[in-house]
């Protein structure tokens, strides 16, 4: 028996948990996996059906999986900045506030 759709997969729980500090909630770490699924499966959506749909009047609009990949994009963002991982945190402080890490020549 397969897990109800709602509930991320293991695999993804832990994915989610290497992206965040030791100390983020277990709900914390759930959220961010469904995001990444969400994402994965709005992702998966535009590419099969294509960036525009018809909608129920039949007029062409943007596909609405693009506004729910972008707000999912959001809030990974927004979960990995609150509750960074001890690597991350770790090079933006060895860093410095607002510094902005090295490029090789050529690269940027």
């Amino acid at each position: 028996m397969s897990p109800p759709s709602h509930i991320p997969s293991h695999g993804t729980i832990d994915e989610a948990r290497a992206q965040l500090s030791n100390r983020a909630p277990g709900i914390v770490v759930e959220a961010l996996a469904h995001q990444i699924e969400t994402l994965r499966e709005a992702t998966r959506r535009v590419a099969e059906e294509g960036v525009v749909v018809r909608d129920m009047r039949g007029a062409v609009v943007p596909h609405p999986a693009i506004e729910v990949a972008r707000l999912a994009t959001r809030e990974i963002a927004a979960l990995v900045g609150k509750w960074p991982a001890r690597s991350i945190a770790s090079d933006a402080g060895s860093r410095g506030r607002g510094s902005r890490p090295e490029v090789s020549p050529g690269e940027g």
